[in-house]
This record gives C-alpha cells, sequence and structure tokens, in this order.
C-alpha cells in the first residue's frame, strides 16, 4: 500500500489556522450531488447472445469439486462438477480456461446458506490451510455481472448490490477480486472486509476494464463501513480502466487506507464515483487515508465529476507524477462536516518531482486545513475555473521547497480560514491571473505569509515569487463618452451554379451611444514588466471583482488603461486595486486600492 508520512502543519509552514484538458469545454454542474442518489444503474455490460458464453453461479460456498491442479485445463463446458453446483470460483477459473468472451451471472435460491436475507454472502474459502484469494480474472473479456442475481430473486437489497464478495479472516493479505488481463467488467457486486484490496488491477495486459455499481469498502446498507484495507488498487503499467460511468458510479468508501490507489498506472478514467460518502452522496464514511492517492509515475489519468470528501487525510493525493487531467470534481463539500480531514488536494513529490497536472472546474471546499498544497518540485500544474471556498485554512498554498511554474487562473478563491493565496521559500514564477477573491480571513495574495510585503526600489530582492513589486496606482477616473458604433449590411451575393456564396459588397450605417470609460494610471517599479491585471471593486479591497481588465506597461514600467467597463460601475464605494506579473510569471500582492473619480 502506497503512503506517504506527512505531519500537519509541516515545519516552515504559516497557516492562519495556528493542473488545457480533455474535459476544456465542460461546465461544473450547479451540485456534484445528483438529486436521485439512488442511480446505481446499469453499466455497458455485453448482453447475452450465442457469441457470449453464461456461467451462472448458484451457490455462495468457495467450493472446487474437480480433484484439478491450477494447471490442468477445465472450461466452462465441465460446469457444473459433481455436486451440481457453480461456484464463484470455478467460474472464473472456467471464463480463464475457454476462449472467447463470458458473463458470469448469479441465481443464488433464496434457500442458500449465504443468504441472510438482505445479500447474498460469498466468502473465499481456505485450501492447504490457507485462505486464498479467487483466482484472478486473466482470459480476458469476462463480465461479472452481480445485477443478474437481483433478475433471479428480486430486489432483496434495497439499498444497493445483491452480492457481497467478503473475508471472515484478517491473517492472510487476501485480495477480493484481482484483474490482470484486458476487457474485462465487474458490475453489481459489494467487495468488502477483505484484508487486502478489495479489487487489484495491475500488469502491462490489464487494459479497458470496467468496475461499475460496486460498493467496495462499505456495507450492504450503504451507509456503514466494511472496510478493505485500500478500496481499488491500480498498479504495475495497468492501463486504460475505468472506474466509474455517468450512469453507474461506485461507493467506494469506508476502507481502512486510501479509497483508490495508483502506482505506475496510466490513462485511467476515474469518474462519477462518491469516495468517502455513503450511497446517498449525503452521509460521511470517509476512507482511512486519502481519497485517491497517485503515486510512482502514474501519468496520465482522468479523474472527473466525482465527490471526494470525509476521507481521513487528504482529498487527493499526487507524488511523483505527471499530466494527470481533473474536470468538474467536489473535493470537500458544501455540506458542513464533510470535508476531508487534511488538504482537499496535496501535490507533494517525495524525493522526486509532479508536472502538468491539470484542474478544471472543480470545487474545493470546506477542507480541515489548505484547499490545495503544491509544495516539493511541482512544476506546471493548471487550475483553471475552479472554486476553492471555505476550507479552514489558506485557500492555495504554494512551497516552501520550489513549487515553481504553476498556473492559477480565472478561479474563486473565498470564505477561507486565511490567505487567500500564499507563497513560500524557493517558490517562483507562479502565475494569478484573473482569479476573485471574497472574504479570505488574510490577504487575497500574501507572498511570505508574513502580510504585505513593501515594495524595494528595482524590486532586486529574492523570495517566494521574487517577492515580485506590486503596482502603484496613481489615479482612476470614471467617466462617460460617447463613441460611435459600426453596423455592416451586406446587400449583394456572388452566385455560383444557383448557390449563394460570399458577399460582394456591404453598406455601413452608424449611431452613437454613450458608454462608461474607465481610466487608470500608475507604474510598476520592476525588470522586464509583462503585465498588470486591473480589478474595479464594490466596496473593500478584498471582495469579489466587478469588473477586470489588463494593461501592458511600458519599458519604463508605465502604464495606461482605457477602455469601456462594459458595466455600470457608477455605485458608491468603488475601488481599483491591481496585480503585476513579470516575464516569468512571478505575480505580485495587491497593490493599495485607490478610490474612483467621477
Amino acid at each position: 500500500m502506497n503512503k506517504i508520512t506527512f505531519t500537519v502543519p509541516p515545519v516552515g509552514w504559516i497557516l492562519s489556522f495556528l493542473i488545457l484538458s480533455a474535459c476544456q469545454d465542460v461546465k461544473m454542474p450547479s451540485s456534484p450531488l445528483p438529486e436521485n442518489t439512488s442511480s446505481l444503474n446499469k453499466p455497458d455490460v455485453p448482453e447475452s447472445n450465442s457469441m457470449v458464453e453464461e456461467i451462472f453461479v448458484t451457490t455462495s460456498f468457495d467450493s472446487m469439486d474437480f480433484g484439478f491442479e491450477y494447471g490442468n485445463v477445465f472450461t466452462t463446458q465441465s460446469l457444473p462438477g459433481p455436486d451440481g453446483l457453480v461456484s464463484l470460483r470455478e467460474a472464473i477459473i472456467a471464463a480463464n480456461k475457454t476462449p472467447g468472451p463470458q458473463i458470469i451471472g448469479f441465481r443464488i435460491p433464496k434457500s442458500d446458506p449465504g443468504f441472510n436475507g438482505t445479500v447474498f454472502v460469498l466468502k473465499n474459502g481456505y485450501y492447504e490451510g490457507i485462505r486464498r484469494e479467487y483466482d484472478a480474472l486473466a482470459g480476458n473479456e469476462t463480465t461479472i455481472n452481480g445485477e443478474t442475481q437481483t433478475a433471479f430473486t428480486g430486489n432483496t437489497n434495497p439499498s444497493g448490490p445483491e452480492i457481497l464478495l467478503t473475508s471472515d479472516s484478517w491473517g492472510d493479505l487476501t485480495v477480493g477480486l484481482r484483474i490482470n488481463s484486458a476487457g474485462n467488467v465487474v458490475n453489481g457486486l459489494i467487495i468488502s472486509g477483505f484484508p487486502g484490496a478489495g479489487i487489484v488491477i495491475e500488469g502491462v495486459n490489464a487494459k479497458n476494464n470496467t468496475i461499475s455499481s460496486c460498493f467496495i469498502g462499505i456495507a450492504p446498507d450503504g451507509r456503514t463501513a466494511m472496510p478493505n484495507d485500500i478500496g481499488i488498487m491500480i498498479r504495475s503499467f495497468a492501463s486504460k480502466n475505468v472506474i466509474g460511468t455517468s450512469s453507474s458510479r461506485n461507493i467506494i468508501s469506508g476502507n481502512i487506507g486510501d479509497g483508490i490507489g495508483m502506482g505506475q498506472a496510466t490513462e485511467n478514467q476515474i469518474q462519477y464515483n462518491y469516495i468517502g460518502l455513503d450511497a446517498t452522496g449525503t452521509g460521511a464514511v470517509g476512507n482511512g487515508c486519502s481519497g485517491m492517492s497517485i503515486q510512482a509515475e502514474s501519468n496520465g489519468n482522468f479523474i472527473g465529476w466525482n465527490v471526494i470528501s470525509a476521507n481521513q487525510r487528504n482529498g487527493v493525493e499526487i507524488g511523483n507524477s505527471n499530466q494527470n487531467k481533473f474536470c468538474a470534481n467536489m473535493i470537500g463539500s458544501d455540506q458542513s462536516g464533510m470535508g476531508n480531514q487534511y488538504f482537499g488536494i496535496a501535490i507533494i513529490p517525495d524525493n522526486g518531482s509532479s508536472n502538468g497536472n491539470r484542474f478544471n472546474y472543480d470545487r474545493i471546499h470546506n477542507n480541515n486545513y489548505a484547499g490545495i498544497v503544491l509544495d516539493g518540485i511541482v512544476t506546471g500544474s493548471t487550475l483553471n475555473e475552479c472554486s476553492v471556498i471555505k476550507n479552514n485554512g489558506p485557500g492555495i498554498h504554494i512551497g516552501p521547497n520550489k513549487a515553481s511554474g504553476n498556473y492559477i487562473a480565472s478561479c474563486k478563491i473565498s470564505e477561507n480560514k486565511g490567505n487567500g493565496i500564499e507563497i513560500f521559500g524557493e517558490s517562483t514564477n507562479n502565475s494569478i491571473l484573473a482569479c476573485q477573491f471574497k472574504y479570505n480571513q488574510g490577504l487575497a495574495i500574501d507572498l511570505n505569509g508574513d502580510g504585505e510585503t513593501p515594495n524595494d526600489a528595482g524590486d532586486g530582492d529574492s523570495g517566494p515569487n521574487n517577492l515580485m513589486n506590486f503596482p502603484v496606482l496613481e489615479s482612476a477616473r470614471l467617466f462617460r463618452k460617447m463613441v460611435t458604433r459600426y453596423v455592416y449590411v451586406y446587400r449583394g451575393y456572388y452566385s455560383y451554379y444557383g448557390y449563394f456564396s460570399t458577399p460582394t459588397y456591404y453598406t455601413c450605417t452608424t449611431y452613437q451611444e454613450e458608454v462608461n470609460v474607465l481610466c487608470v494610471q500608475g507604474y510598476i517599479d520592476t525588470p522586464n514588466p509583462q503585465s498588470v491585471d486591473i480589478r474595479m471593486y464594490g466596496g473593500g479591497g478584498n471582495t469579489e471583482g466587478l469588473y477586470q481588465v489588463r494593461a501592458t506597461p511600458d519599458n519604463n514600467g508605465r502604464f495606461i488603461y482605457e477602455g469601456e467597463t462594459g458595466t455600470d460601475v457608477w455605485g458608491s464605494n468603488t475601488i481599483i486595486t491591481a496585480t503585476a506579473s513579470d516575464a516569468n510569471g512571478n505575480t505580485s500582492e495587491f497593490s493599495k486600492p485607490i478610490a474612483i473619480i467621477r
């Protein structure tokens, strides 16, 4: 199990409490918690046809009544055995030994001793005095579909699946199910109570497998923990596997370690799951470590539309892994008491680096310390249009150990119990552009975590973001101005074989309109100034921006912006403040605000 030792708060931190991508065009839904939380629905599992062989498990007992050794050939044609029953172990071994795709379904009668009135309990058995794992899915294209039991006996467990795979022995580190081949589907099972991982997907041949509609680490009632050691482990170059679909989420909660662990896992998709919550998405059943831990060169994975809350460590923990893409996840929760216990997102590589992880439209709310932490050699991370709200510490903490060249754009950073963004130590070239800050208890942006950093002549000092000087605003004025609008009307078309094509000429009409114009002047004393982001606020410098524009300084650092505001800003208490960025991407703290002259 991959774990990172972490002490909170780390030495050198000053906390106030004493990463476009495949989802580039996807907008965050109004709420990540669906109104109908019973949607453990049908996945895309193969339908029964002449090309797909069906095997039905008819007993909860883990029997092998063939007297075979594992090396012997034994196929689906051998089923059932002498006892007339088919166990899950027999079904898996037969599917592995039989060419082509198979569906393993369930037709266990209610008279079976494993039926407890709600679910059918399957425990892996002892062989040669040792409790054995179920055989790995090794033959490709095997579907284990627990929903067939519901079709056979009816919905005996309204809270979730009817088939429970579990173990009553913690002396042997057995795994619930192991997958080391391609194209398999595991659907509609409860896999809980194993001393090892609930599911392990491993090896270069483990590709294009799907896990859907499963409870992993949670009891049949969907509300209480029935822990595995780890929920799901994807490792050893397993790739392109899918954990959860839009209609068939998994509940991965209540495990002793991480909900999902990754090590050397690439291009997998983790989506639409509840990780740390109950089956309704409204109750906390946190995993004992992080909701998701991405380690050991696990690169290029996609994580989208999950709710990752109430876990006892971090929501998402990223180590020496690169180019992972996140979209529209809820990390923490809008609901009180359901944030993750440490950080929402922690990118902290251990004796390595992490590059190019991207977050788009994610919501990082109500976590118990910082919302986001970047510390260590963390470069090229992108946060785009994320919201970082109501965390019990700073919204975003960067550093002190060379977290550089990261990019935070168009994010909403509000109501955190600390600074909005704070940068420490040797962390430089971090860009903060077009973000909104509202009601954070510290500064909106704080370089070095020590309050406002005064400018120095020539900006020659060093430190976090090179202690970039903030711009000096000299004047800000709003006035009304008449402008001429141009309207072009196309009058003629070129015809080609009866079809209209491009216009050949147009006429132009004009009209006059009175608009609001903002004029701001100032300067920035720093080498290689790149841009100044000017924000207009409705009262108080740490409130949400009403309007934002960008000015380009000249070679002497002076800038003048004049342009239409595009909004009515003629109310009272309107002020201007600004940040500056240099050619390397270092962004400053906010300037001292000035009032607008009307």
